[in-house]
Formats: C-alpha cells, structure tokens, sequence
C-alpha cells in the first residue's frame, strides 16, 4: 500500500460493481489522478486510471485522464514494458533497442541510446537479433557518420 493512499477510506477491491461502486471507484482514484498530472508526475497518473478502468472499464473520466498523461509523455508506455522485460530477462536486447528508440527518438539523446545498445548487443553476443547493429547503424547514418554505418548496417 502506498503512503499516499493512507489517508483515503479503505478500499475494497471486492466491492459488487454497481452505479454506486463506480462513484466511489471514481471518488477514490480520480483525486490522485489530477493532482499527479498538475504535478506533472504522468507514471502516478496512469498507474491509478489504469487500476480504475481494470475495475470499471466505462469510466469516461479515467480514459481522459489516462490519454492525457500519454500525450504528455508518450514514451512512459514504452520504457515501462521494456523495464518490465528486463526485470524478466536482465539480458534482454529487444528491451534495449525499445529503451534505445525511446532515448534518441522521444528524448533526442543519441548518448544513451548508443549506450544501450551496446548494453543489448554486450549482453547477447551471440543474438541472432540483429535489430542492435541496424539500430546503431540508423543512428550513426542520421548522425553523418558514415563510415560506422556501414560497419554496423554489415553485420
């Protein structure tokens, strides 16, 4: 249980799914929804939309407040489930080249990016998961760097 729930009524997950249930679901989760997203916490407020549509999946306000936190900050989707593969597979190459694309694509920041997949391709020398080579070499090749494009786009 978080620290921030501690101050709400006791929530009851096994509560029957009626009107009145939507209300309260709705009355439990969307308070901490809006003031994360003012605080500009996105992670916080898809964590409680997405625990409110699970249960109550006609809720209108919660798809808003869920949509508006993935316009914000689109990439949080995807670094999310790459950190989830790697906390299933440390090793994970196709979770790199996600957290890769997220980096240079969404975050403009071509450091990291190669950072991580010379982590993926480290990680798994042997992968016949070539996508950390092209990746790389996509990269270097937007970057002028030619030469290095070449060597990566051949292997």
């Amino acid at each position: 249980s978080s620290v921030y729930y501690a101050k709400r009524d006791k929530f009851d997950p096994l509560a029957p799914l009626s009107d009145e249930g939507l209300q309260k679901d709705i009355n439990f989760y969307i308070p901490y929804a809006k003031n994360f997203y003012l605080k500009k916490e996105y992670d916080k407020v898809l964590d409680h939309t997405y625990k409110l549509l699970v249960r109550r999946p006609n809720a209108e306000i919660g798809y808003y407040l869920h949509a508006l936190a993935l316009l914000e900050k689109p990439e949080i989707l995807a670094w999310r489930h790459a950190n989830k593969i790697l906390q299933l597979n440390p090793r994970s190459d196709a979770a790199r080249m996600i957290r890769a694309r997220v980096y240079y694509e969404l975050k403009n920041n071509k450091e990291n990016a190669l950072a991580e997949i010379a982590q993926g391709i480290k990680d798994n020398p042997q992968s016949k998961y070539a996508g950390g080579y092209f990746q790389r070499g996509k990269i270097y090749y937007e970057t002028g760097e030619y030469a290095k494009a070449v060597s990566d786009f051949d292997k």
